[in-house]
C-alpha cells in the first residue's frame, strides 16, 4: 500500500509499550482493585477531587447540568468533588500523570495514551449511547460511483476525518492495510459531517466516520445525518460499503492514587445518578450519554490490538 506518513517511529514505538501494559493490565484487572489497601484507605485524605470532563465540552457545556451532577455525587459520596474542563486532551492526560486529576470521562483513543503514561491509571466505568457499550466506524460512497466493496477503492481518493479519530480513521484505515487496498489519494476532512459532504459533492471517492445503526423508527443516526438538513437526498446518494468491528465507548478513569474505596463509592454513585430519570437527561445533554456500566483496562485491548496490527503491518502507522 502507497502510503505518506504521518507519525514518527518514536511514536510508533512509545504505543507499542502502552499496548504491552494494557495487556498486562488486562491479565490482572478485576472490577474490584485495590480494595485490601486498608492502610492505604485509613490514611488518604484529600480536601477535594478533581473531576475532569472531555474538553469538547467546553465550548457547549450546560453549568446547571455539570454541577447536578457535581453537586449529586458529593451528596452520595460525602466526598468535596470540582469539575475541571482542561483546555485540550493533552492537558487533560498530563494532569492525570502529575496526580492533578483524580477521575474523568476520557476519549478512548486518549485513555490508551494516558494509561501508558499514568501506570495504574483505572477503567472502571463505559458510558452507553443508544443502548450499546460501543460504537463502529463506517466507510461511505456516492451510489454513482460504482463503488460497491472495499476492493473496488483500490486507485480512489479517500477522505478521513482526522488521524486521532478511531471510527473516522484508525479502524477505517486498519480495513483498508488488512484488505490490501492501494488508494491513490487521501486526505483529512477534521469532522465526521465534513467528510459526509465531500463524499456527496464527488470530491471524493469513498470516507470514513461514525456508524450508528438506524433507530426505532429506522431514521438514520449515523454521519450522514449530520447533512441530512442540508442535502436532503442524502441517505439515497450515500451508501455504507464496509463497517469496523466494535469500538469500546468512551471509559469513566479513575486516578491509581484514589483508593479502591473511594473508587467504588464513586462508581455506585455515578450509577445511581445515570439511573435516576433527571439524572439520566442530564448525562444525555451533556455527552450523549444514557448511563454507565461496570467495565475493565482489558475492555480497551482491541483498541491497542488495532494500532499494533497497524504498526506490525506497515513498520510503522501511516496515511495514504
Amino acid at each position: 500500500m502507497i502510503f505518506s506518513r504521518y507519525l514518527s517511529f518514536l511514536w510508533i514505538s512509545f504505543y507499542l509499550v502502552l499496548i504491552s501494559c494494557i495487556a498486562k493490565e488486562s491479565k490482572e484487572a478485576s472490577l474490584d482493585p485495590i480494595m485490601d489497601k486498608k492502610e492505604e484507605q485509613e490514611t488518604y485524605k484529600k480536601e477535594q477531587l478533581s473531576f475532569y470532563f472531555t474538553p469538547s465540552l467546553r465550548n457547549n457545556l450546560l453549568d446547571d447540568n455539570i454541577n447536578d451532577l457535581v453537586n449529586f455525587l458529593a451528596q452520595e459520596t460525602g466526598y468535596s468533588i470540582k469539575p475541571v474542563i482542561p483546555k485540550d486532551s493533552k492537558a487533560m492526560i498530563s494532569d492525570f500523570v502529575e496526580g492533578r486529576a483524580d477521575l474523568g470521562i476520557m476519549n478512548t483513543l486518549g485513555f490508551i495514551e494516558a494509561s501508558g503514561l499514568a501506570p495504574g491509571l483505572q477503567a472502571r466505568l463505559k458510558v452507553i449511547r443508544y443502548g450499546l457499550d460501543h460504537y463502529k466506524g463506517q466507510i461511505i460512497t456516492h451510489v454513482d460511483s460504482g463503488i460497491d466493496e472495499l476492493d473496488d477503492l483500490n486507485g480512489k481518493t479517500f477522505a478521513f476525518t482526522s488521524k486521532n479519530s478511531t471510527s473516522g480513521y484508525l479502524f477505517p484505515a486498519k480495513m483498508l492495510m488488512d484488505q490490501g487496498v492501494r488508494l491513490s489519494k487521501t486526505f483529512y476532512a477534521e469532522k465526521h459531517d465534513k467528510v459526509a459532504e465531500i463524499v456527496y459533492r464527488r470530491m471524493a471517492d469513498a470516507g470514513a466516520t461514525f456508524y450508528s445503526a438506524p433507530g426505532p423508527g429506522g431514521e438514520a443516526r449515523d454521519a450522514r445525518a449530520k447533512i441530512l438538513k442540508k442535502y436532503p437526498d442524502v441517505l439515497d446518494k450515500l451508501k455504507i460499503i464496509s463497517i469496523t468491528e466494535p469500538i469500546p465507548n468512551d471509559p469513566v478513569v479513575f486516578s491509581a492514587q484514589l483508593p479502591g474505596e473511594v473508587v467504588r463509592t464513586l462508581i455506585e454513585a455515578m450509577i445511581k445518578y445515570a439511573g435516576d430519570s433527571e439524572g439520566k437527561k442530564v448525562l444525555i445533554d451533556l455527552y450523549g450519554t444514557e448511563g454507565f456500566i461496570p467495565c475493565q483496562n482489558g475492555d480497551y485491548a482491541p483498541m491497542a490490538e488495532a494500532i499494533k496490527k497497524s504498526a506490525e503491518l506497515q513498520g510503522l502507522i501511516e496515511i495514504l
